[in-house]
């Protein structure tokens, strides 16, 4: 695993945090999370979950920006794991994509029905 790529994964997780606000939000020291954000270091999965938790993101998220995981397919899956998006954001974008999936199927049924 290369711990550069990782450290370009957390500095994205990060967004406008800065080191010193997400690094007592974790409960590590600035200095090991500069470290893993410049790929000094590698985090463990404890670190990673903590970082994701931290900003709002998916578990995975570091891995699947790192290149790690690969990305779900399907509409639903990308919004699941969008990293512009907290957790209230995606369950509200899925609550209306599933509305919207919903009404298109029921406009293709009534335009089947009327052929």
């Amino acid at each position: 695993m290369q711990a550069m790529r990782i450290g370009q994964a957390i500095d994205e997780a990060r967004g406008k945090r800065t080191q010193e606000e997400l690094a007592s939000k974790i409960g590590i020291s600035q200095p090991i999370l500069s470290d893993l954000i410049r790929g000094k270091r590698l985090p463990s999965l404890e670190q990673m979950e903590a970082i994701e938790a931290a900003c709002d993101r998916p578990p995975g998220f570091i891995l699947t920006i790192a290149g790690y995981l690969s990305v779900p397919e399907g509409v639903a899956a990308m919004i699941a794991v969008d990293p512009d998006l907290d957790d209230v954001g995606r369950r509200t974008v899925l609550k209306v994509y599933g509305s919207m999936v919903e009404l298109a199927g029921e406009s293709r049924d009534g335009d089947q029905a009327s052929a």
